[in-house]
Parts: structure tokens; sequence; C-alpha cells
């Protein structure tokens, strides 16, 4: 059934960059999901047909909020040669490269890994023995539910640290919309101005070195061409359907890191909603790789106090791109505009070039934020940014996953390997902090009137988010965008491995 699954691809490219992208979706797949439900041969994890996707519009929205906020302006204003064409045949020419051109690279669904082999790094634990067990989570189409048994236990890991007691943002945290949050500098609120934290990681070690990261996985797609490791941030809800293509990514080498269950705007959230985004993201990973990551990067880079200090009393430093310190320009490709349909191949590679001065100007690595949720993202970078980074001779470039360009090995990058304590989190809030033994009390009051949510089939109830900002997409749209994505992260990984 792999055709079928190009089919899905090259429908859900097309329908997904659309502000009513759950609309298109469902209205082009209906003829095809039928012959899908019937046919075992679709699914390509552990014979299981994929259900969801963490967020559809995961990479639709993009790490910033206005529509090209984040482009940057340092290089000329004269576009590329629209004709430039990559060295892969099957990659089309960069002025095709639009929110309705379906990935020519095909696929890969070839599985090496073997339930408890070794693990890819000296001192690496074994794979785990038994297959992932789908029915102790929630579905993968929803937020992570905050009603679980599993969240007096995740709560008591904040207790002895101080965690600002800042109120939730709301309407997916933009700037304009959330006034007094923007002007409180000690929120270090980084969607609206860039302030990170002592602990944030947002460069690599030395000068010219880059910190090669992608987000939203895992999918088919995902790069090896150029016998390269990179840092791959994986939504859980997507590792729940495609875990043998996350832990073939693992085992070549690529370091895997945290991007929570179901990709939300964290600053948005509640204190107990960001712990179970990043409770159940972590247990799925540990149950898949036999590790915990030490990394996270918060979905479109939203992140304040708060969250951060959540996220390292749970064992996750952050990790965001990196941003221009004089103008503020961002790091990110603006792969994801491709197909969002905001911008062209020609405009993004643009971007890229713009990244490539700034980091010219720069005492430090860098670290560059890209997508392998789409295969307009993965063409991008395969066909062209890559190969344009590592034929540079002035000055060159040295492409590595984050935890390498830290000089650290990968070992490092796992709370169960790791020799080194993450960093003691510090802070300029000026408020109040969190009474974390009054949550749990609440949490295990609120388990006594409410159903688990870990039954894996969705039935459990589900957090909505402070803001009522999740998902409401169909289970049509979902599932289809988490084949697209599996599709992507394949043919990804291969990419950067061959």
């Amino acid at each position: 059934m792999l055709s079928y699954f190009l089919i899905v691809v090259g429908l859900l490219s097309t329908a997904s960059c659309h502000s009513n992208h759950h609309h298109h979706a469902i209205a082009l797949a209906r003829s095809v999901v039928a012959a899908a439900s019937s046919a075992s041969s679709v699914s390509v994890a552990s014979g299981q047909t994929p259900a969801a996707v963490a967020n559809p519009t995961a990479s639709l929205v993009g790490p910033s909020a206005p529509p090209l906020s984040g482009v940057n302006t340092a290089t000329t204003s004269q576009l590329p040669d629209a004709t430039l064409t990559a060295t892969d045949p099957n990659i089309p020419p960069l002025s095709d490269l639009t929110s309705g051109l379906p990935s020519s690279v095909t696929p890969i669904f070839t599985f090496t890994a073997q339930l408890g082999a070794p693990g890819p790094f000296p001192g690496a634990p074994p794979l785990p023995t038994t297959t992932l067990d789908r029915s102790k989570y929630p579905s993968p189409t929803q937020n992570a539910p905050t009603d679980h048994p599993l969240m007096s236990e995740w709560l008591k890991e904040l207790e002895g640290h101080q965690i600002p007691d800042i109120p939730p943002n709301t309407n997916n945290s933009e700037c304009a919309l959330n006034p007094e949050a923007a002007r409180d500098a000690s929120r270090c609120w980084w969607t609206c101005g860039g302030c990170t934290n002592p602990t944030d990681i947002v460069t690599c070690n030395d000068k010219d070195t880059w910190g090669l990261t992608f987000d939203d996985g895992p999918s088919p797609f995902t790069p090896t061409e150029e016998n390269l490791n990179a840092t791959f941030f994986a939504i859980a809800g997507n590792i729940y359907w495609f875990n043998e293509i996350a832990v073939e990514a693992y085992l070549q080498g690529h370091q895997l890191a945290l991007h929570t269950w179901h990709h939300q705007y964290m600053t948005t959230l509640t204190t107990e909603e960001v712990v179970a985004e990043i409770g159940f993201a972590r247990m799925m990973m540990k149950d898949v790789f036999g590790v915990t990551p030490s990394y996270w990067r918060p979905p479109y880079g939203d992140v304040d106090e708060r969250v951060r200090a959540i996220a390292l009393a749970m064992g996750m430093q952050t990790i965001i791109w990196t941003r221009n310190p004089s103008t503020l320009d961002q790091f990110d490709t603006n792969d994801w505009r491709i197909p969002a349909g905001q911008v062209t191949g020609p405009q993004a590679f643009q971007q890229f070039e713009a990244i490539l001065t700034n980091a010219s100007v720069l005492n430090t690595g860098f670290i560059v934020l890209e997508h392998d949720l789409y295969p307009q993202t993965v063409d991008f970078a395969v066909g062209y940014t890559l190969p344009t980074a590592l034929a540079s001779t002035n000055p060159t470039f040295t492409l590595k996953p984050v935890i390498e360009c830290l000089h650290l090995p990968m070992s490092e990058a796992y709370n169960e390997t790791r020799t080194q304590p993450l960093p003691q989190f510090v802070t300029s809030w000026h408020g109040e902090f969190i009474n974390v033994a009054e949550i749990v009390t609440q949490s295990n009051s609120n388990l006594t009137t409410s159903s688990s949510g870990g039954d894996g089939d969705g039935s459990g109830s589900s957090s909505e988010g402070s803001s009522g900002s999740s998902s409401g997409s169909s289970p049509l749209s979902v599932s289809l965008s988490n084949v697209i994505l599996a599709a992507v992260v394949s043919i990804l990984a291969v990419a950067l491995k061959s």
C-alpha cells in the first residue's frame, strides 16, 4: 500500500497549507480513507494503522506568531536564481518547492532494529525487550491529560525547586494579545523579545559550527544523505505510531530530544498541563529507546521562566535556536512557511543565506531551526540548505548534533547515561513561587473524582489548556497528517546518512 501512502502524502501536503487546512484535508481524503481502513499494510509501525499526529498545524504556525515577522533581511533583496536545482535529480528545482508540491522522494520503510539490540553509543543500555504498549498512553489526538494516576508522581518532581508563579498566557501566546506578559521582563518570555535564561542552550561552542536540528518528527522522510547526524526534537504523540522510525534514527547516531506530547504553546498551559505534556513525552521516549532525553525544545520556542523551571525540574534543559544578538534575527530557515504557502522556495533560500550572513558576525557557533514534518521542508534541506553549507569554504561550516557542538559525548544527551548534572535554575522573576505541595494535594483530590486518561483509546478526559488553544482538528485530518509525518522523517533520516 505504498502507493496509497504517497497519495495521502500528496493530498495532505496540498490541503494542509491553507488556513482552513483541516476542512480541505477531510474533503480531499474521504475517497481514500475507506480503502485505507481495510488495508493492514498501510501501517508503517508495528502493524498498526496510524491514527493521529500530535498537532497537524505544528509546522504551519511557525516559531513566531505573525507571518513573515522573523524573516531576515540581512542579505540583498535579490532572490536567488529560481532555476537553482539540487544535485539529487529526485528533488525538484528550488522554484518548484511550493505548498502544493508533493515530494518526489520515495519513503523508505526498512527497519533493522531488533528488540533488545545494543545501544548506539558507549554505555547506552540496550533497546527495550518488549514492544510499545500503547494502551498505557492517552490518545495522541488529545492534549496530555492531567487526571492520570502518574500526575501526582510527576508533580512531586517539582518539590524543592523554585517554580515562578507566572499566570498562563492566552491566544496562542501572541505578543499583542498578552501585553502585560510582554512588558514584564522578569518573565523572560522568549516569544516576545527573545529573552533567554542562563540555562538555555542557544548556540554552539565553536565559531562556524552549526547545530543541526529538526523539529516535529518522527516521520519517514528524515535525512542521511551527507553522512550527517542531527538533533531531532520528536513529538511523542508521533512516536506513538512511528516508534520504529524513531528507533532507527536513534540507532544511526542521531540525538533524540523531546518536543512534548501534543505540540502546544507551553506558556498558555497551566502548571499541571505543562507537567503532563513533558511527563507523557518523557515516558514514551523511555519506553521506546530505553533512555530519557536530557534536552527539550518548547514548541514554537514558546517558553518563559515558569515553563523553563518545570522542564528543568523534570530533567529537561531547554534548547532553542540562535538569534543575532544585535538584530534579534532568528536562525529559522522559514522552511515551514513553504508548505504553509507563505513563502516560495527561493524566498526561503534567501532567508537561509541571511542566516549564513548572520553566522559570520558571531563569535560562537549557531543552532538552526528546520523541520522534518513535510516533504517540502525535507526537499529544501536535503536538496539545498545542507549541500550549500557543506560546500562552503569561506567559511567552512561543521554540522553536528547539538550535544556534540557543546563538546559533550552522546551519552550526556540522556538522563540514564549522563555523568554531569543539569545546571541549577536561576531566575530574575520578581513575583511569587508556586506552592508545589498544594498542587500535588489538589491533583490527588482530582484523581478521586475523575477517571484515568491513560487508556490509549482517547476515552479518558483530556486537558484543553488554559487558553482553550488545544487542537480542535478532526480525527480524519489528524490521521492523514500522521501519515505524511511518517514519510517525511524517514526520508530525512535516510538522506542524512547515505
